[in-house]
């Protein structure tokens, strides 16, 4: 991997991360409609809180897109 690919795909991490960390520390955020649906059926479902079911998806989808490790040019789905 090229030195400019490698700084690219880091650079896209650290974003990622900085976003998720913002919306952890946000306790209000408000989604669309249906979004907001499926957040309180899952927690529902779940018996959880609105935040704690969006802290999971949030966490979830960090793990999976740093196992994934996909360059930023690879045009990766998240």
């Amino acid at each position: 991997m090229a030195a400019g690919n490698k700084d690219a795909s880091e650079n896209q991490r650290l974003a990622d991360l900085e976003a998720a960390a913002m919306l952890r520390a946000s306790s209000t955020m408000t989604l669309d409609a249906g979004t907001e649906m499926a957040i309180s059926a899952a927690a529902s479902e779940m018996n959880l809180t609105r935040l704690e079911v969006i802290r999971l998806a949030i966490r979830e989808w960090l793990a999976k897109r740093e196992s994934a490790r996909f360059p930023v040019e690879d045009h990766a789905p998240y």
